[in-house]
C-alpha cells in the first residue's frame, strides 16, 4: 500500500460515512509503516470531526523480538531499549506527529503500541513508559496493545494485572 492508495481508500470511506453521519467523530489512520508518513496524509480540509491515529512499534526489531509468527522476528533477541539514541529516535517520531497535528489542527490518538513478551523485562518497561508518557505530555489519548495474550498487560490465568506493565503504563500517583 502506498500513501496515495491509502488516502484514496480513506477518503472514500470518510465520504460514505458522511452521507449519513455528517457530525460523527471518525478516527482516520495514517498509513501503518515504521516511517509514520503523516505528512502524506490527505484529509478533507473542511471536515473537522476527524481524529488522526497511528500505531507505534518502532523499532519493530525490538518490539516484536521473539515473536513466533514471524520467521525473522522469532530469531531476534534479546535486544535492549532505552539508550539515549533509542529515546531520541522515538522523541523525533513523536515530534514529527506533533508538528503535523499543530499545523493541521487535528487531534491525535496513539491507537496502538506495545512490546512482545519475550523482550527483556526492564527494556520493555522503559519502552512502554517512555511511549505512554510521551503521548501524555502531548495531550494525546492512547491505547496499549493488548489486554491479554502475548503483549499482555493482564495475566488471564492468574486474573491479575502484570504489575511491571501496569506501572509502566500508569505510574503510581505521587
Amino acid at each position: 500500500m502506498t500513501s496515495a492508495g491509502w488516502n484514496s481508500l480513506l477518503n472514500d470511506c470518510i465520504g460514505i460515512i458522511r452521507r449519513t453521519n455528517a457530525e460523527r467523530q471518525v478516527i482516520a489512520a495514517v498509513l501503518n509503516t515504521d516511517e509514520i508518513p503523516i505528512d502524506d496524509l490527505a484529509l478533507p480540509a473542511d471536515d473537522r470531526n476527524l481524529i488522526v491515529t497511528f500505531h507505534y512499534y518502532a523499532p519493530i526489531r525490538f518490539t516484536h523480538q521473539g515473536a513466533p509468527w514471524s520467521e525473522t522476528f522469532a530469531r531476534i533477541g534479546p535486544l535492549d531499549w532505552g539508550s539515549p539514541d533509542d529515546e531520541a529516535k522515538a522523541a523525533a517520531d513523536f515530534e514529527k506527529v506533533s508538528r503535523w497535528s499543530e499545523r493541521e489542527k487535528r487531534p491525535i490518538y496513539l491507537g496502538e503500541f506495545g512490546v512482545y513478551e519475550r523482550a527483556p523485562s526492564e527494556s520493555r518497561q522503559r519502552y512502554l513508559s517512555f511511549v505512554a508518557r510521551s503521548a501524555d505530555r502531548r495531550g494525546w489519548a492512547w491505547a496499549y496493545w493488548q489486554f491479554d495474550h502475548d503483549f499482555a498487560a493482564f495475566d488471564s490465568a492468574r486474573q491479575a494485572w502484570k504489575p511491571d506493565i501496569l506501572r509502566a503504563l500508569i505510574p503510581p500517583a505521587r
